[in-house]
C-alpha cells in the first residue's frame, strides 16, 4: 500500500501518505478542544496569509468595510460566494499547485486553484471515508464517474488510476450492456467498493436486483447527489455490504462522510472549517494558500443550523454535520411567495418503501412529482399523498409514476428541476 502512495507523491508533488496515517490516527486521538484549539488557529493562519499576499482578496474586504488597519475577528469577515470570486479572481499565482475548472450544480463556469497543501490532503480524505469499512488506499475500487473526471482521460491521469487501482466507468448512458460490464469486471478485478454517483449506483443495483446477480464488497460510497435511501437497502441484498454517503465539495475543500452509525458527516477537520448560518453551509479552505475560500457560501444547506463536536458512537472525534439537505436552490416558490425546500419531499416519502427514486419538477409554474416505483399505480400515489401536498402547497402538485428522470449536463440527477 505505502509504496503506491509513495509512487503518487512523487508523481503530484504531493504529501499525501504522511497526512493519510496522521488523519487516521487523528479521528481516535483528538479531543474536541484540540479541534477547536487547531481550527482557530488555521483560520487565523489562513486569513492572514490572503490579507498580506492577496491583493486582489484584501481590496474586497476593504471595498466590503473591512479596517484591516485593526484587528479582525473571524466572524467579521464577509462571506463570499462564487459571483464574487469570479469578479475578483483572487489567484497568488506563486501558490498555485493545480487549476480547477467546474460549472457545479449550477451551472456557472468556475475556474480556481488549490495550492499543494490542499491538493495534498484530497485523497487522504476520501481514503479515511474508505476505510470507515477497511477499505485501504490503493485497494481495487470502481468510480462511475461523470464527465469532469471521465472526460478527463490523459495519459497521467490513467498512470493514477493504475498506480490507485482504480477502475473508472462513465455515468453516461448506463444502459444493460455496460451495467453487465461493470458486474464482470467487479468479478473479474476483485473490486471491493463502488465510489460513485447516487443515482448511477441505484441503476447499477436495480441491474443486480433485475438479474439475480450478487457480489461481496466491503462497501458503497454515494456522493454528489442526494441521497436515496433505497440503495442501502439493495447493496446489503445484492453486494452484502454497508452503503456510506460522501458530501464533498472541493472548493471549499470539504470531505464528509457518513460512518456505521449513518447519524452524520464526519468532517476533513484538518483541511476545512465549517460554519451553518440560517442552513447554508459555509467553507473555509484552512490549507489553500493560492485561492481565498475563506467563509466561502458553497450553495448547500443542512436542516441543523450547528456543528456536533461530542464523540460518536463510532468511536471518531471528529466533528459532524448533522445533515445535507441539498442544494439552496432546491426550492420551490408556491404561489404566495413562500419557499419551501424540496426536503419537505424526503421527509415525506422516507418510509415508503414502495418509493425508489423521486424527482420534483416544475414547468411552466407547473410542479410534478415523478415517482420511481416498482408499484405502476398512480391512484395509490394520489390517494396516499395529495392531502399532505394540499395541506403544504397552494399550488396543485402532480404525480406521474415511472416517468423520465432528468439529469444535468454533468450527469448528476438532481432532486429539482425547472424544465422550461
Amino acid at each position: 500500500m505505502n509504496f503506491r502512495i509513495k509512487i503518487l507523491d512523487l508523481v503530484r508533488k504531493t504529501n499525501q501518505n504522511n497526512l493519510y496515517n496522521s488523519f487516521i490516527e487523528n479521528q481516535f486521538k483528538k479531543t474536541e478542544d484540540s479541534i477547536i484549539a487547531y481550527q482557530n488557529n488555521a483560520k487565523e493562519k489562513i486569513l492572514q496569509h490572503h490579507i498580506k499576499h492577496n491583493k486582489n482578496y484584501r481590496e474586497w474586504l476593504i471595498s466590503k468595510g473591512i479596517d484591516l488597519t485593526k484587528k479582525i475577528e473571524f466572524d467579521e469577515i464577509p462571506i463570499i460566494n462564487k459571483k464574487d470570486l469570479l469578479v475578483i479572481h483572487p489567484f497568488i499565482e506563486k501558490f498555485i499547485h493545480q487549476i480547477y475548472h467546474t460549472g457545479g450544480t449550477t451551472g456557472t463556469p468556475f475556474k480556481y486553484s488549490l495550492s499543494r497543501e490542499s491538493v495534498s490532503s484530497l485523497w487522504p480524505n476520501l481514503w479515511r471515508a474508505f476505510n470507515t469499512c477497511g477499505i485501504k488506499p490503493c485497494t481495487p475500487i470502481i468510480m462511475i464517474a461523470g464527465p469532469s473526471l471521465y472526460n478527463n482521460r490523459s495519459i497521467p491521469r490513467k498512470i493514477f488510476d493504475w498506480i490507485n487501482r482504480f477502475t473508472v466507468i462513465s455515468a453516461f448512458d448506463l444502459n444493460t450492456d455496460k451495467l453487465q460490464n461493470t458486474y464482470d469486471i467487479i468479478k473479474q478485478k476483485n473490486i471491493k467498493g463502488i465510489y460513485g454517483y447516487t443515482s448511477a449506483i441505484l441503476i447499477f443495483l436495480r441491474h443486480l436486483e433485475k438479474n439475480n446477480l450478487y457480489l461481496d464488497l466491503r462497501g458503497i460510497f454515494s456522493t454528489s447527489e442526494t441521497f436515496i435511501p433505497k440503495i442501502r437497502t439493495l447493496a446489503k441484498t445484492y453486494c452484502n455490504c454497508d452503503v456510506f454517503d460522501i458530501y464533498g465539495a472541493n472548493d471549499g475543500g470539504i470531505c464528509a462522510f457518513e460512518c456505521q452509525e449513518h447519524n452524520g458527516y464526519h468532517i476533513s477537520y484538518e483541511r476545512t472549517y465549517v460554519e451553518i448560518i440560517a442552513h447554508k453551509i459555509i467553507l473555509t479552505d484552512l490549507t489553500n494558500l493560492s485561492f481565498p475560500f475563506i467563509r466561502y457560501e458553497v450553495g448547500d444547506v443542512s436542516n441543523s443550523n450547528e456543528i456536533i463536536y461530542e464523540k460518536c458512537k463510532c468511536g471518531s472525534s471528529l466533528p459532524k454535520i448533522s445533515s445535507i439537505s441539498g442544494r439552496v436552490n432546491s426550492y420551490i416558490t408556491d404561489s404566495n411567495g413562500n419557499r419551501i425546500h424540496t426536503e419537505f419531499f424526503s421527509h415525506l416519502f422516507n418510509k415508503d418503501e414502495t418509493i425508489i427514486q423521486f424527482q420534483v419538477s416544475e414547468k411552466f409554474n407547473i410542479i410534478n412529482v415523478n415517482i420511481i416505483s416498482d408499484k405502476e399505480d398512480i391512484k395509490y400515489y394520489q390517494t396516499k399523498y395529495n392531502d399532505a401536498f394540499n395541506k403544504r402547497f397552494i399550488k396543485k402538485i402532480g404525480i406521474s409514476v415511472n416517468s423520465r428522470i432528468y439529469k444535468n449536463g454533468n450527469e448528476k440527477t438532481p432532486i429539482f428541476i425547472k424544465l422550461d
